[in-house]
């Protein structure tokens, strides 16, 4: 059961497109299951892609995932339950309302960016948009740490003080044909370290 009947509840929020949102609610589900929490994904992406996702895996498992999911908007947000104990809520890049019901009931903002100039342009908007009510927590993805970009944006995030996990995801071809399939433990990679890092923030 979740602690205090709640499940912790983790948003992914970025007010860009493209960052790679759906891939971390996956991958997270993932790990999650694999270190033994029951999970739920909802998917508040009219774009329906982590919806699509699951259906395009147990279509290929020929069986359901061992994980529970729903399609829901602003509305549901704001009334749905879950038993699970870890809810992702995968949020689309446009829709302020929605993203505002996920953030509202969250106990923790995860923002997948790239490393670019661009991309923590959207990671500043992003961060102040979800304000000191709930932490938030930068996730690199897609990167290549042993770039100079890679360098400078760690450095530019910890002068700004806002918090990014140890954690990167690097960008791998490996990680880019996971889309519409369940990951085996062997594959999760440094999700299950992102996993691990949030068990450790939350105490959960």
């Amino acid at each position: 059961m979740p602690e205090n009947g709640k499940p912790l509840t983790l948003a992914l929020l970025n007010s860009k497109g493209g960052v790679g949102k759906t891939t971390a609610t996956m991958m997270l589900a993932a790990a999650f299951t694999d270190a033994g929490r029951s999970v739920e994904v909802w998917d508040a992406d009219p774009q329906g892609s982590a919806s699509e996702w699951i259906e395009d895996a147990e279509e290929a498992r020929g069986e359901p995932l061992p994980i529970r999911w729903d399609a829901v908007n602003r509305s549901t947000l704001t009334r749905k339950t879950s038993s699970a104990d870890v809810l992702l809520i995968d949020t689309a890049p446009g829709d302020p309302a929605s993203q505002t019901a996920a953030v509202a009931r969250a106990d923790l903002v995860i923002v997948p960016s790239g490393a670019a100039r661009l991309d923590l342009a959207r990671v500043w908007a992003t961060v102040d948009a979800v304000g000191q009510a709930v932490p938030s927590v930068v996730l690199l993805n897609r990167v290549d740490p042993r770039t100079r970009t890679y360098a400078d944006t760690r450095t530019v995030l910890e002068a700004e003080g806002v918090p990014s996990f140890t954690t990167a995801i690097p960008r791998r071809e490996a990680f880019n044909v996971l889309a519409g399939s369940w990951p085996t433990p062997a594959q999760l990679g440094p999700w299950a370290d992102v996993a691990a890092e949030i068990q450790e923030m939350t105490q959960r």
